[in-house]
């Protein structure tokens, strides 16, 4: 049996490549940006939920903890009919600690329950996200 060592110089580049492709595409897969990036994306996320009404995605923002205590269905019957909301933008992110982030966002609803009141209320209110398993979640007191 002879050795050729230019064939496997060759495989061994063939599998250096295959095993950088295979890295990049892993690390492709993980969050990108800094954490305040990070929150300031999922946290616009569930704002556009929240807008189209989206109640089953706006639950799956909520911590592992709050949804495994509340369900969707219960979280559907807490949410009032009195408001809708219009449009909610994420303005700023400040992160405390690595895992512990302040979304500051801006809410503009209407009423439903004066169809004479026509007016858009717009209020802001800070929301904590946590981060937990590599991923950023929207904290909500029990």
């Amino acid at each position: 049996m002879r050795f050729d060592l230019a064939k496997t110089m060759n495989a061994t580049r063939v599998a250096a490549v295959c095993v950088l492709i295979s890295l990049a595409g892993c690390a492709g897969m993980g969050q990108r940006g800094t954490p305040e990036e990070q929150v300031k994306a999922r946290a616009q996320q569930r704002q556009d939920a929240l807008v189209k009404g989206d109640l089953e995605r706006v639950y799956g923002y909520f911590t592992p903890a709050y949804r495994a205590a509340v369900t969707a269905q219960s979280y559907r019957g807490s949410i009032g009919k009195a408001l809708v909301v219009i449009a909610g933008t994420v303005e700023s992110v400040e992160c405390e600690t690595l895992e512990k982030c302040v979304a500051k966002v801006k809410v503009e609803t209407k009423p439903l329950v004066n169809p004479r009141f026509t007016a858009t209320i717009t209020t802001y209110a800070d929301e904590t996200w946590l981060l937990e398993a590599g991923q950023w979640w929207f904290f909500q007191k029990l």
